[in-house]
């Protein structure tokens, strides 16, 4: 164990092996974990996507994240820009659980512009890698990584991902591991979601609408409750009741409640899926 990361080193055959990760034809060896390792036995879900994704993208992971995460759900991704740590993000911010699986050595940040999440992830959920500390990235470590992704998993979930992409690659493998896979359709004219559309032509039982689908298959059932103004804290209502005048701006909300930025994700989140309030561009907010 690494004084600094308290690296904990799980190997096959010891009792914290996720057992879901034996199933797969090449397991890795030996797991290198910071976080709390209890998650490697919870039920997950895998979410990967596009680098680079659309608005259409980000919000659908959102929701479907938001939405599966409340159920108990871990949610777990490849740390990489784009979906991946919207993904990890959504989850952190509205209380639930996730896995960052990495494709280099444990003490590694890639990319690099992820260290805050990196922390954040370590520390209220889980980082793993099948690299020892050290390992730099290389190009042929993230497909290796990608079987871990699906291999901890129940399911792969792809919001949004172009034809060639590690995203699809992922969802392949899922379904040589037997796990199920989830796509949501993108637009025909849209080249970031044109992968997810071919791989519903491929797999047409994939085709999800709503994360109540996801949810119900993995054997849970969705409880929400649409709330009245009522049922309403007492900052939701100032944001409400700001927000019936005129749209504003994340940082202005940010100085009306006092809130900071990952408090405040988490509570225009919880508001956005109520259909309470909208995003709008410039991230900025209306009812």
């Amino acid at each position: 164990m690494n004084n600094a990361l308290k690296i904990v080193e799980i190997k096959i055959g010891d009792k914290e092996y996720p057992p879901l990760l034996l199933e797969i034809s090449n397991p890795p060896k030996v797991l290198y974990c910071i976080g709390d390792i209890s998650l490697l036995k919870t039920k997950c879900l895998g979410v990967v996507g596009s680098r680079e994704p659309s608005r259409y993208g980000e919000d659908t992971t959102h929701r479907f994240v938001y939405e599966i995460a409340s159920q108990g759900i871990t949610i777990v991704s490849g740390l990489a820009k784009g979906i991946d740590s919207v993904a990890h993000k959504t989850a952190l911010d509205m209380g639930g659980k996730t896995i960052a699986v990495l494709g280099c050595g444990i003490d590694k940040i890639y990319p690099q512009e992820n260290a805050y999440l990196y922390n954040r992830i370590y520390k209220e959920g889980l980082v793993v890698s099948e690299y020892g500390e050290g390992v730099k990235p290389n190009g042929y470590q993230f497909p290796e990584r990608n079987r871990i992704v699906s291999g901890l998993c129940e399911g792969i979930l792809v919001t949004e991902a172009r034809v060639k992409s590690g995203s699809i690659i992922t969802a392949e493998i899922a379904v040589e591991q037997g796990r199920n896979i989830y796509a949501v359709p993108s637009s025909i004219n849209s080249p970031r979601g044109e992968g997810s559309n071919k791989l519903l032509k491929r797999y047409p039982h994939a085709l999800t609408l709503s994360p109540e689908e996801i949810i119900a298959e993995l054997g849970l059932t969705a409880v929400r409750t649409k709330p009245s103004n009522m049922q309403l804290d007492y900052t939701e209502g100032v944001i409400l009741e700001a927000l019936t005048y005129k749209p504003l701006h994340f940082d202005e909300l940010m100085a009306l409640t006092g809130l900071s930025t990952a408090q405040l994700n988490a509570l225009l989140t919880r508001l956005e899926l109520f259909e309470i309030i909208k995003k709008y561009e410039n991230n900025t907010y209306g009812v």
